[in-house]
């Protein structure tokens, strides 16, 4: 699942952060099944310490950040490999760096 936040950076635009994170969340859960992997990434336009990324990370393991940029799981079947396995890649054409995970399905 990919994501591309509100803005300006660490607001959640008009509904706030918290309201964010609760519609992302509700959108995963109405399309997930138990069994499912989640890996959701992107530019949440949110740092780590704010309360999008907070809420979120109340139910989802954060795999890794650069700036605004995260990668999360609901950890179902992800082992990392190595841990952490997170890359900082750099000139991507764009004014963000990209991040790259590198895990195994049990």
């Amino acid at each position: 699942m990919s994501h591309h936040g509100p803005l300006p950076i660490d607001t959640g635009g008009k509904q706030g952060g918290q309201e964010t994170a609760r519609r992302i969340k509700s959108v995963i859960d109405s399309n997930m099944q138990p069994t499912d992997t989640l890996v959701l990434g992107g530019d949440f336009n949110a740092g780590s310490g704010y309360s999008t990324m907070t809420k979120l990370k109340e139910s989802y393991t954060l795999l890794g950040s650069d700036w605004v940029d995260h990668i999360l799981t609901n950890g179902v079947g992800v082992v990392m490999n190595p841990r952490p396995a997170i890359t900082v890649v750099r000139d991507t054409g764009s004014d963000h760096r990209g991040l790259k995970a590198d895990f195994i399905q049990k």
